[in-house]
């Protein structure tokens, strides 16, 4: 009996399976890789375009509101109490009245929507104020809030 050196049809037939298994996957891995990065950039150009319009708002150059091309955009000023009846109920010392009472801090969201539906929202800082019922502030603090 001979015997013959090589391999057998099923044995090449394995080997060309599992280098198609690995080809498939190497595949997907690239494509998912690919519309990462297209996502990525897209949000990238979209957070840029965020800031620019912040900027513009800020400085006074764009309105609060509108479209351009594909971008539109809407800004508010949003209002929380600081320092509401519950803060300061924990005294310690001097500490809880250092805050004058019915102090607010405003604060501007600005969401910039594209025309694929996608939206970023960035908060920036809209200063403080202090309730009218409280009185004037004085010094320093009424120049901050200005």
């Amino acid at each position: 009996m001979s015997r013959s050196c090589g391999f057998t049809l099923i044995e090449i037939m394995v080997s060309v399976m599992l280098l198609a298994s690995v080809a498939a996957a190497s595949l997907k891995l690239v494509i998912t890789a690919q519309r990462t990065l297209a996502e990525t950039a897209e949000r990238q150009k979209l957070l840029n375009e965020a800031e620019a319009i912040e900027t513009g708002i800020f400085t006074g150059g764009i309105a609060g509101k509108g479209t351009s091309g594909d971008i539109s955009w809407v800004s508010e000023i949003k209002k929380n109490e600081m320092f509401g009846e519950d803060f300061g109920k924990l005294r310690f010392g001097a500490s809880a009245d250092f805050f004058p009472k019915d102090f607010f801090i405003k604060w501007r969201e600005i969401t910039v929507t594209d025309k694929k539906g996608r939206a970023i929202t960035i908060c920036s800082s809209a200063g403080r104020e202090k309730s009218a019922e409280s009185g004037p502030l004085s010094g320093d603090a009424a120049e901050e809030i200005r």
